[in-house]
């Protein structure tokens, strides 16, 4: 049998399923089974939840920062926090390379109007300069040093690639973010 371990994406609320968000990886053995393979009622042996990368209720403003498939538990906390009806200011910094990369761009978009102060901020970083698109460019890290004020009071939180994930912390350790308001889920 082969594991992977994936960030869930559903809401903590929602008992009758489990979201997850799979990218495809060229030679990925699992991803491929479940892109070309796996079909409805097929079953699988499901473990977990693991790991400590959940939403703590502190009432501070939330940065959440996301790259791929990172953005699965990201969605997890936005939709508890919706449930929750939360007064929290959040932004979410989501990068992918193209435009064609996003995702959940209809329920994050209504989520903008939703959520009490919410914002989304997509950034490509590799997307055509004549492709018509209008939002921002360059990598989540370019968000941070433009849009994040040196010593905002915020609980962070990130997930994606480990170099991307090292990136963000450093960057916000640099403008004066405490380390334990940093949470995140590397992908290795």
């Amino acid at each position: 049998a082969e594991y992977r371990a994936y960030s869930i994406a559903s809401s903590p609320y929602d008992h009758k399923r489990i979201e997850l968000h799979i990218g495809l990886f060229e030679k990925g053995v699992v991803s491929t089974y479940i892109h070309e393979y796996l079909k409805q009622g097929d079953g699988l042996a499901v473990r977990g939840p693991f790991g400590d990368f959940f939403y703590r209720d502190t009432g501070r403003d939330i940065l959440l920062i996301a790259t791929g498939t990172g953005l699965a538990p990201l969605m997890s906390i936005l939709r508890k926090i919706r449930m929750d009806g939360s007064r929290r200011t959040i932004t979410l910094f989501f990068g992918t390379q193209y435009q064609k990369d996003l995702y959940c761009v209809d329920e994050l978009r209504e989520m903008e109007k939703s959520l009490h102060a919410f914002t989304y901020v997509p950034t490509l970083s590799r997307e055509a300069g004549d492709s018509g698109w209008t939002g921002e460019r360059g990598r989540v890290t370019d968000l941070i040093s433009r849009r994040i004020p040196e010593g905002a009071d915020i609980d962070v939180y990130i997930c994606g690639n480990a170099e991307m994930v090292d990136s963000c912390e450093d960057l916000l350790g640099r403008k004066s973010i405490p380390q334990d308001q940093i949470y995140y889920d590397k992908f290795s």
